[in-house]
């Protein structure tokens, strides 16, 4: 028992240490099978060198096929699929050639070993390396490049061996053909690193390593690598990107036609083994000549090296002789290509190297093609002078007819697409565009070699392994949780199923905005799916003026109206003041248990609430004073945004939900209707303002053109007589008239061609909405809150300062004078209606609010998105105006600056005014003293959170801030962050939104330039963090963060959802270095999900006078320290709380072990900066004692990481 619990005890370590670390450990066994193959070595007849790959990738496949996308891979595999299909096909059929007659087991073994065997290698290499993590494989690219180099120094020791002969060869391998790929792939990384390597330093080494390369090729002998090599060095110019690549490769086409013809002339002289010009001249003769004839130019044939034929020597020596080897290539493809001619189609064998014998065989059956046999004579069946004929592509043409070299260029055509697609797009990963320029060079040599010579096994073993590798690399995935179709965010709760809803309200029975609003929602959320019930506490009419969904359930506390009720003996009305509406809590609570509960107005207050009951109050009136009562609800929704920065300071959880409107009428009223309309109750205060109205309308009568123009006004109440005496009075009755009420109010609003609203405050507005629905152009007085959130100044209408009466009826008198102006406002104003106010924009707000899917809210202040740019500005004065020319010249207009002078000493202050002044989307403020950047950074975003509402100058309204003017804020969508030495491309706003729109998530993450101190652009900078990350493209948390290899750095590397930031209340932390460090992994790790880009946009500036850049006196040390410490802080308090989520959290087991991962890694590097800092600071010699670091070294346990610090270590713990 005790030895049975000990291996289950190993058993599960090793399994346990295989599942986290299968990776490394397969890419050990794929390094020593690389290793074995860069020296030519094998292990013996029982375990070949692939043998690692095939263990290495079985295990891969084991640990980590829940990773792999399994459709994705055979869409994208499916052409080489498809060709190895078609081969192995064709090597079956084989079996029943009839020159070489094989068992069918030899037929199968033939196809393992010169097939199938290159497949299962090319698959294993391709999902190891699209799905391992990034440095992984780039480690195995750099084994493989590393063997390349050594081999080239290997040859050219072994030629200064053996006295500077050629043909030798290091290492293992048995002939100077076998290292092709040895020197092809070196000569590839070389040329491909000229190009691509943007470091004079990388340059100069890869021309110094194509030097070393062409000095090997030369030591190895074989001409063919040089004849590759030169056709190598034009790919480059064809395949990369460059500037006036049009112009440049006529010009390399010319320098190419003008090498060959220096070629042909320098190589008169040199002996007949590199006299290239002999051959040319004489190519068309030789191979014109019979193949059994040719031996008359072969030298060997007359001095006894070679048994040539009769028919080549029988008449003697030709006029001129070609070296041997050539000349035997040349014969031996001829002799095979015949062969071949005769059955174009047909399979004959598997397996290059048994082609010699096949034709011996097969020319002493076919006695009438004796003059295309091999001139050598041969007695040997086994070979038809030689074992294959030297030329790869003439021998898979042989063995597997057309068809199957056709399959054959379909899969090099492949790797080729994959590669030029890679160098083709605009990802801007300069690693995976030099690995596949580096194999599309070694390709195009590969190919080219091949018309040669041979391609032995080892070669080819190694050639399938690098193309499935760069295929595998250029088609990359980051992580299997992108393609499993039930992943969720870790941090974020599953939408909830169909709930119960009760709507309260005082009257459903009355006639209001209110009323109607309930009833629209109720049949709204029963549409939905939702269980719906509405509680009336008073009914005033028997019937009810609003069509209710026969779904919704209607119940009445007390069947007569509000008034009455209320009115009756003293007795009654104390009890009404201090207790009906604690009773009234008690009734609802005991009455109903339901998901979410939605008040209307003041008659109930939830004093009892259920404990899993959602209470939700809709704000239907503006701002006056805050109620307290406010605060027994949940959430408190707004109609409108002017309203949020007045309620925020009271209450967490706020949203701004407009009313809309049921159904749009597909109607436009008639704009050549010389009438003016107006809707509302006539209560007492004149909410409405039609007594101003009419002082209006006289102005407007005696204006020229308003001749036969009338007003109508349509409502009821109280008012209604003095109303009307007001304008009898002014003697208005001919062009005023008022209409009660009416049902049909379609016909009301299409009977008009302008709506006139003169309130003196609104709760919203939705005559507006309404009369806009029909096409109708308004005008408004700007009151709080709802006509600014409607109208759109000067696009639907017209809004005009409160009581500016002459300002009014001069805009009213100018829609009365153009119809075709009120056309134009009329189709915008229902166009906007159709875009915010309908029920398809609004119910997905409400959606969320329920427990549905996230949702940004609707833009009300203008028709497209708004980006806030928060820009701190801290003695800059040499760079601002560059940042800010750079902003305000973007192609996309909708944004607002927001200045935040952090107390400049120099100019900056005043620049930032000269911009403010230009430019009303500028929003200047002035920190009164110097503070840290991440409190300049919260400042603004306190700013940007208040979108859609009027900042007084208070200094009360922020500390230590105060404003240059009252501020009218927009509604912010999009929140990023610019550094004021920085700048940004003329087109990024652009991206920004467009990548918003295509995809929905909370952050955008893209990539950026380096800029040096003269302005030069540098290289484009691979955001170091998600260097990891192959493909630009939407993805979760834990996708970018675990296999991370730094912090998360530099915000404005990021654009932010605003209510995003919002919701989550994301802010820097104060008064440290490195502030972006937590904002950013805190920001990522909440985040819905993250689109990546690998578009730079964004300059950043390499300034050696920055905080951190500069000297790094005793104070900034101190400071740094403290900044890591609270950092480190910060992770180890998430640490603490991810350790207490349970199930109960709706959190998975195997998520949080990730969000512990991701913390607790943190934390190491944090201690790293840390011990870092010590060393280079003399420790606590600098103010630092090692007690500070004592209450965080359990968290220093089993870092190995930090064993590069031990001395640091050992001094300070």
């Amino acid at each position: 028992m005790r030895m049975q619990k000990i291996q289950n005890i190993v058993r599960n370590k090793v399994f346990s240490f295989m599942s986290r670390y299968y990776e490394e450990f397969v890419l050990v066994l794929f390094g020593i099978g690389l290793c074995l193959y860069g020296f030519g070595l094998d292990l013996g007849v029982n375990f070949k060198t692939q043998g690692f790959f095939q263990i290495g990738g079985v295990l891969y496949i084991i640990f980590a096929y829940r990773h792999f996308a399994l459709r994705d891979d055979l869409r994208l595999l499916r052409i080489p699929l498809i060709s190895f299909g078609v081969v192995i096909v064709l090597g079956l059929l084989s079996y029943f050639d009839e020159i070489m007659p094989r068992s069918f087991g030899k037929v199968f073994g033939s196809i393992n070993t010169h097939i199938i065997k290159y497949l299962v290698l090319f698959v294993i290499v391709f999902l190891y390396v699209r799905y391992a993590k990034r440095r992984n494989v780039l480690i195995l690219f750099g084994i493989f490049g590393l063997l390349c180099m050594v081999n080239v120094v290997a040859s050219l020791v072994e030629f200064w061996r053996y006295g500077f002969k050629t043909h030798h060869v290091p290492f293992g391998f048995k002939a100077v053909f076998t290292y092709n790929i040895w020197l092809l792939a070196p000569m590839a990384l070389c040329i491909s690193g000229m190009v691509a390597c943007k470091h004079k330093a990388l340059k100069i080494l890869c021309v110094l390593g194509v030097a070393l390369t062409l000095g090997a090729m030369f030591a190895n002998g074989e001409r063919s690598f040089l004849v590759s090599s030169f056709v190598m060095v034009f790919v480059p110019f064809v395949v990369w990107r460059y500037r006036h690549k049009g112009k440049i490769l006529p010009l390399v086409f010319v320098a190419g036609v003008l090498a060959l013809g220096g070629i042909y002339t320098q190589t008169k002289t040199l002996p007949d083994r590199y006299n290239f010009a002999h051959m040319i001249d004489n190519f068309w003769e030789v191979i014109q000549t019979p193949v059994v004839e040719m031996g008359k130019y072969d030298k060997l044939c007359f001095n006894g090296v070679f048994a040539c034929n009769p028919q080549s020597t029988k008449n003697g020596e030709a006029e001129f002789f070609w070296e041997h080897s050539s000349l035997s290539r040349i014969a031996m493809s001829k002799s095979t290509f015949e062969a071949f001619l005769d059955s174009p189609f047909m399979p004959r064998i598997v397996g290059v190297f048994q082609i010699g014998e096949y034709l011996w065989q097969y020319y002493e059956v076919h006695t009438d093609k004796q003059a295309n046999r091999m001139y050598v004579s041969v007695d040997n069946p086994k070979h038809n002078g030689y074992n294959s004929p030297h030329n790869f592509a003439v021998s898979m043409l042989f063995c597997y007819g057309i068809i199957g070299f056709i399959a054959i260029l379909f899969f090099l055509g492949f790797v080729f697409y994959i590669c030029y697609k890679q160098l083709a797009s605009n990802a801007k990963d300069t690693t995976r565009d030099f690995i596949a320029l580096w194999a599309f060079v070694c390709l195009v040599g590969i190919c080219t070699q091949s018309v040669f010579d041979i391609l032995y096994p080892n070669i080819l073993e190694v050639l399938f392994i690098f193309l499935g590798a760069v295929v595998g690399f250029c088609r990359a995935k980051v992580s299997a949780y992108s393609h499993r179709g039930n992943s969720q965010n870790i941090f974020q709760s599953p939408p909830s199923a169909h709930s119960s809803i009760l709507l309260t309200i005082g009257d459903v029975s009355i006639t209001g905005g209110a009323e109607r609003v309930v009833v629209n929602l109720a049949n709204l959320f029963v549409q939905l799916g939702h269980s719906v019930e509405i509680v009336s506490f008073f009914r005033t009419n028997p019937m009810l003026p609003y069509t209710i969904d026969e779904r919704v359930r209607v119940s009445f506390f007390y069947t007569q109206d509000e008034k009455n009720f209320k009115d009756t003996n003293a007795l009654k009305r104390f009890y009404i003041k201090n207790i009906f509406k604690f009773m009234l809590s008690v009734r609802v609570w005991w009455r109903y248990r339901m998901d979410y509960v939605i008040v209307n107005d003041w008659t109930y207050t939830p004093f009892l609430k259920h404990k899993y009951t959602k209470y939700i109050k809709i704000l239907h009136v503006n701002f006056t004073r805050y109620n307290k009562r406010n605060n027994y609800f949940d959430t408190l929704v707004l109609l409108s945004y002017a309203e949020m920065a007045l309620y925020r300071p009271f209450h967490k959880h706020i949203k701004v939900i407009p009313n809309f409107l049921p159904t749009i009428s597909t109607q436009c009223t008639d704009y050549s209707q010389k009438i003016v309309l107006s809707v509302g109750r006539m209560d007492n205060g004149d909410q409405k303002g039609f007594l101003r109205l009419i002082d209006i309308w006289e102005q407007v009568s005696q204006m020229e053109g308003a001749s036969g123009w009338k007003l109508h006004i349509v409502g009821d109440g109280v008012m209604r007589e003095q109303i009307q005496a007001k304008i009898q009075a002014k003697n208005l009755e001919e062009s005023i008239i008022v209409y009660p009420f009416t049902k049909d109010i379609e016909s009301v609003y299409l009977s008009a061609s302008i709506y006139v609203m003169s309130s003196h405050y609104e709760g919203f507005g939705m005559v507006l909405i309404e009369s806009a629905s029909y096409g109708l152009p308004a005008i408004a007085f700007d009151v709080a809150t709802g006509p600014s959130d409607i109208i759109v100044d000067s696009h639907t209408g017209y809004l005009v300062a409160d009581n500016a009466m002459q300002d009014y009826a001069h805009k009213l008198h100018k829609l009365m004078c153009d119809e075709n102006l009120r056309s134009t406002f009329g189709l915008h104003a229902k166009k906007r209606v159709q875009e915010h106010f309908s029920k398809e924009a609004i119910a997905p707000l409400w959606e969320e609010m329920l427990g549905g899917k996230q949702h940004t809210q609707p833009m009300l202040e203008n028709t497209q998105p708004c980006i806030g740019i928060v820009v701190p500005v801290h003695n800059v004065e040499s760079y601002l105006t560059r940042c800010l020319d750079s902003i305000i010249a973007q192609s996309y207009e909708n944004f607002v600056i927001v200045l935040v002078n952090d107390a400049s000493t120099d100019s900056g202050r005043d620049i930032c005014l000269a911009y403010h002044s230009k430019d009303k989307r500028i929003i200047f403020v002035d920190a009164l003293f110097n503070a840290s950047q991440a409190s300049v950074r919260n400042k603004a975003l306190d700013i940007l959170e208040r979108g859609g509402a009027l900042v007084e100058e208070v200094q009360a309204t922020l500390q230590d801030v105060i404003y240059t003017q009252l501020l009218h804020i927009p509604v912010i969508d999009y929140i990023m962050f610019v550094d004021s030495d920085d700048y940004i491309s003329p087109n990024a706003l652009e991206i920004i939104i467009t990548d918003f729109k295509k995809n929905d998530v909370d952050i955008c993450a893209y990539n950026n330039h380096y800029v040096t101190q003269e302005f030069v652009e540098a290289t484009v900078h691979d955001y170091r963090v998600f260097s990891h990350i192959r493909e630009s493209g939407v993805y979760i948390p834990t996708e970018l963060i675990q296999n991370l290899r730094g912090f998360i750095t530099s915000a404005w590397a990021f654009v932010y959802r605003a209510p995003f930031l919002c919701k989550h209340h994301l802010r820097f932390i104060e008064g440290v270095f490195y502030e972006d460090v937590p904002f950013c992994t805190q920001s990522i790790l909440v985040a819905q999900n993250v689109y990546v880009s690998f578009v730079p946009w964004y300059y950043y500036f390499l300034s050696p006078t920055s905080t951190m850049r500069g000297v790094m006196d005793t104070q900034k040390r101190r400071k740094a320290f403290e900044s890591w410490i609270r950092i480190l802080q910060f992770f180890i308090m998430y640490l603490e709380e991810s350790k207490k989520q349970d199930v109960k959290h709706n959190h998975n087991t195997q998520d949080l072990a990730i969000l512990q991962k991701i913390y607790a890694r943190n934390i190491t590097w944090c201690f790293k900066r840390i011990f870092e800092l010590l060393s280079v600071s003399g420790g606590y010699g600098n103010g630092i004692s090692k007690q500070e670091l004592k209450p965080y070294v359990r968290y220093m346990r089993g870092k190995y990481h930090l064993y590069y610090h031990i001395p640091t270590l050992r001094k300070f713990l």
